[in-house]
């Protein structure tokens, strides 16, 4: 009796464990996507990795979790609406100086394209706008149950009304 409730533990814990490393990585890179707060009295830039969140970014990556894509999108459409706010423009995300994504100078960008397949790895590509978590929102429009990726795509969303009025160069 006691070896069947041994083993069970064991399986218990076995199967537990992912499960609770995997709501460490996601709550890490919730904290990671709330507290990221892109300035806007200049072009922001995307955050700078620690390895506590590269490594939880590989995690979700290998099990496809949706929280993944929501997280992100939630960075990216920020740093969106800080360049609209700040320049009324989007601008290049990418740090690295080369015609495709590089997965080590820029992590974030690597791992969204991955999610949403803007750029294929071969493609050879012009320009990563910051507005590519805005113009996924328009596609995928579920991501708006999220309030905070809401209320930043309102928030673009009137900036770019106010752009077409020219409000801001009057």
């Amino acid at each position: 009796m006691k070896i069947h409730l041994t083993i069970s533990a064991l399986i218990l814990l076995l199967i537990c464990k992912p499960s609770f490393g995997q709501e460490r990585d996601i709550r890490a890179l919730k904290e990671f996507a709330e507290a990221y707060q892109p300035t806007t009295d200049k072009p922001a830039k995307l955050p700078t990795l620690p390895g506590k969140i590269k490594s939880s970014l590989l995690s979700l990556r290998q099990t496809h979790n949706p929280k993944l894509e929501q997280y992100l999108t939630f960075i990216f459409i920020k740093l969106y609406r800080s360049h609209l706010e700040c320049c009324h423009q989007s601008y290049e995300v990418r740090t690295a100086h080369s015609s495709n994504i590089d997965s080590i100078s820029d992590p974030l960008i690597y791992e969204y394209n991955l999610i949403t397949q803007v750029y294929k790895p071969s493609d050879r590509i012009e320009m990563f706008s910051s507005s590519v978590a805005y113009d996924w929102v328009k596609k995928h429009p579920l991501l708006l149950k999220d309030i905070r990726i809401k209320r930043e795509y309102d928030i673009i969303k009137s900036i770019e009304a106010n752009i077409k009025k020219g409000k801001y160069w009057k």
